[in-house]
């Protein structure tokens, strides 16, 4: 009896520090909601730049501008949409398998354990994955944009239209996104 008790407690141990970890991720999540729209400030930065040095150098109208970047703006605002919607998913499934864990513990049902344990990892994996990709995505979006603003005066505005095509063959665009960007273009 008393090893039993004894394991409930370690046990329990082990689930109240997955609890904090929990806690610790969603003090990480809000950090990196925080980078984002710090991230969505500096790339409307950039891209009002692109547009007035297009509007200079190209006489390029700055509602032709909008019509030609709405297709990625969209799309990023897809993206975030998804991503905070995911991590939100996430954190309440990672809390519902934490409290599914302590109560197979509490019953005792410890055959239970490595099946929780594995949809545990498991979504933490899928997280990272989600995460991962997501940020990739955001840096060659950040970085394509910045090397067009780099050019200042020797942009042209068809380097532009070519650059924005390839980020959105690179971005994986579905027929529908690339013909909305072509149609606007």
């Amino acid at each position: 009896m008393r090893d039993f008790e004894e394991i409930r407690d370690r046990t329990a141990e082990i689930v109240a520090s997955y609890d904090e970890r929990i806690c610790a991720v969603s003090d990480i999540i809000e950090k990196s909601l925080k980078m984002l729209d710090e991230s969505r400030h500096t790339s409307q930065t950039v891209q009002n730049q692109l547009k007035e040095t297009l509007a200079k150098v190209e006489s390029l109208r700055k509602k032709d501008f909008d019509a030609l970047t709405t297709p990625m703006l969209l799309h990023q605002e897809k993206r975030e949409h998804e991503i905070k919607e995911f991590l939100d998913s996430f954190l309440k499934n990672q809390r519902q398998l934490a409290s599914q864990l302590k109560r197979v513990i509490q019953a005792g049902i410890f055959p239970k354990v490595p099946e929780l344990e594995k949809a545990l990892g498991e979504t933490i994996q899928e997280a990272k994955e989600h995460l991962v990709s997501f940020c990739k995505e955001q840096t060659l979006i950040g970085e394509k944009m910045q090397s067009l603003l780099h050019k200042k005066e020797a942009l042209t505005l068809r380097e532009f239209k070519e650059a924005l095509g390839a980020l959105q063959r690179e971005l994986g665009f579905s027929e529908e996104e690339k013909t909305q960007a072509v149609a606007r273009g």
